[in-house]
């Protein structure tokens, strides 16, 4: 524990503008000056005043050197420190979490410090702020794919910031702010004028969206939390260099934080959504299915039907979930408005719509991506011994598992009837189907085990019964067009010969040597990732054009709106005629003019001569 500094950043920064305000008045900066100037423009005492000069002078951030008068008494005045200024070491100078200086401890794997009121270390034996903690126990898989979804944060918080972030305003007694006239010329930390020493001396750590967007391009981010502590430490800047209170940049870091924090939220939640929500590489991205993908339900909100939708997440008996269609809002539904994506549509007596059909149609195309994704799957777990592990939502419980058992049976159970139907009819090929059916008996057992690890399943409100909430194993393709219950079949409701026939099929489908299906996947991928890295490089050169579009977008509005402001100063500094509010050159008494002699005439007659105030 050592005190580094004992002054705080924005009281330094109000001693730096008394100082510099004093001299450009040509006055002396002396003691008295500084402390009645002080007391005047920012409401300290007198006491007050004179203590924080003081701290200032032993931190060596303002030096008091002795001037001669010109009757040759020597008085004491302050200076600015500095240019070159020597740092002691590499660790800041202000709390991380309250921005203040006063006896702080340094953390031993960065350069912030901290109060021991403001952070307490997990681990006493270690002295590391709660950042570096952070960085410490996160953990993400794949660095690449980390870095190309955190371009798109930074693309977003672009725009909560504004590229001129040490342009400060100066206060002359009590008077209307002023804009330094050597104010950014473009986005960078270092002011360019008077004050390009100031954010040298103040922040030790220089941050900002440019230099985090370089590391994202760079591959340097190998976690979330090392990602968000930039992020904090652009608003840590900020606060120093401009304050926590009555500052609207600040303001704006605040919400820039916030807005990333709620952006990393979204990441640990699901990577893959926020990814394909900000990529948008077709015009159904919201059908694209996740890894593990999202438990799809039937949400009902009020004054609309119960709408397909997928899981977010849980918490208690609230459901946040997000809806197919439209704009694919989210909301946080309570359980007891939940269905389970098996109920058929008679039973939730939903009034179709022209949104309704749309999102139900996003619907039936992510279960057939969902459908062709799992055969993908099983075929590369077939195919391959040592399969990558894929990423797991915790959102799986043990009523999911006892569902698995009791569909892996009811599968079986249908097949061996289907074959017996087969072999009694006179079938040719019923010899060799009741040879594989044990072993397909124990395929579908594992293959339904898969899907059930794919598709987590969450407990939510039935109303159906269990029988029909069976998956259907004929295809879609049987079934008969503008049904009403499209969203689940049970196989009692198609003929048992069809049924039959399709599993014959499938049974004849999964014969297929692994050689072909190996050879197949390997002549697929190459094509498939080069179109991916094509596709990303299109992707990222888009952000980095709308960025700039955006960037000089809000440079024209500022500059408009300082035409605007000059317009309306040059307006308001000239005189109207008061009779036809053209521009005066007459002038009559204190608030009364004319442009020509006639409109004197006529407002004289009409009015003026009652009211006047000119002596005469």
């Amino acid at each position: 524990m050592s005190v580094r500094r004992r002054s705080d950043p924005s009281m330094i920064q109000r001693i730096w503008d008394t100082i510099k305000i004093t001299v450009h008045q040509r006055s002396l900066p002396s003691n008295d000056r500084m402390v009645r100037h002080m007391a005047r423009v920012y409401g300290f005492t007198e006491q007050e005043a004179q203590d924080e000069l003081n701290k200032a002078v032993e931190d060596g951030l303002v030096l008091l050197k002795k001037v001669s008068t010109k009757s040759g008494v020597e008085q004491e005045s302050y200076r600015l420190p500095p240019v070159d200024i020597l740092q002691d070491d590499n660790h800041d100078w202000y709390c991380c979490k309250c921005q203040r200086a006063g006896v702080v401890e340094c953390c031993e794997q960065c350069c912030r410090v901290y109060h021991s009121e403001c952070h307490v270390p997990s681990n006493t034996k270690l002295k590391i702020c709660n950042f570096c903690e952070k960085i410490n126990s996160d953990v993400y898989p794949d660095k690449v794919e980390l870095n190309h979804i955190l371009s798109f944060t930074c693309g977003h918080l672009k725009a909560k910031l504004p590229p001129e972030i040490t342009n400060r305003t100066i206060v002359f007694n009590n008077g209307p702010i002023v804009t330094p006239p050597n104010g950014l010329s473009g986005p960078t930390w270092i002011s360019e004028g008077e004050d390009a020493w100031r954010p040298g001396i103040l922040i030790k750590r220089h941050m900002d969206l440019a230099i985090m967007d370089t590391k994202t391009n760079n591959n340097e981010y190998t976690n979330l939390a090392e990602f968000e502590a930039d992020a904090y430490n652009i608003l840590h800047n900020i606060v120093i260099y401009h304050g926590a209170v009555n500052s609207v940049i600040a303001d704006m870091g605040r919400t820039m934080y916030q807005d990333c924090c709620y952006d990393l939220q979204e990441i640990r939640r699901c990577a893959d959504c926020y990814r394909i929500s900000n990529e948008k590489s077709e015009k159904m991205w919201f059908c694209i299915p996740c890894n593990p993908p999202h438990q799809l339900v039937y949400a009902k909100q009020k004054g609309y039907p119960y709408w397909p939708a997928k899981v977010m997440q849980v918490n208690g008996n609230v459901y946040d979930v997000r809806f197919f269609g439209g704009h694919h809002m989210r909301a946080n539904i309570e359980k007891v408005f939940i269905r389970p994506i098996s109920s058929t549509l008679q039973s939730l007596q939903i009034k179709k719509s022209t949104a309704w059909n749309r999102a139900f149609e996003e619907l039936k195309h992510h279960q057939n991506l969902l459908q062709k994704l799992g055969k993908n799957k099983e075929d590369s777990s077939n195919s391959t011994d040592d399969p990558t592990p894929a990423k797991i939502r915790k959102l799986e419980s043990s009523k999911g598992t006892s569902h698995s058992s009791n569909l892996s049976k009811q599968l079986i159970k249908d097949l061996r009837v289907r074959v017996e139907r087969l072999s009694s009819d006179g079938n040719l090929e019923t010899q060799n189907v009741n040879n594989e059916t044990d072993n397909k008996g124990d395929n579908a057992k594992i293959n339904a085990d898969n899907e059930e690890r794919q598709v987590p399943r969450l407990p939510v409100a039935e109303d159906e019964p269990a029988r029909e909430s069976i998956t259907s194993t004929c295809p879609q393709g049987l079934k008969k067009e503008g049904s009403q219950e499209d969203m689940v079949t049970s196989s009692c409701q198609e003929p048992r010969s069809k049924c039959v026939l399709v599993q014959t099929e499938q049974i004849q489908t999964d014969g297929l040597p692994a050689k072909i299906k190996r050879e197949r996947r390997t002549s697929e991928q190459p094509t498939t990732t080069g179109l991916e890295k094509l596709r990303r490089e299109l992707e990222l050169e888009k952000c980095r054009e709308l960025e700039r579009l955006q960037a000089e977008h809000a440079k024209e509005l500022r500059q408009l709106t300082d035409r605007h402001q000059q317009i309306v100063s040059d307006i308001k500094k000239k005189q109207w005629c008061y009779n036809c509010e053209a521009e005066a050159i007459y002038h009559c008494c204190w608030n009364t003019a004319y442009c020509s002699t006639d409109c004197q005439q006529v407002h004289w007659q009409r009015e003026h001569k009652r009211v006047c105030r000119r002596k005469r």
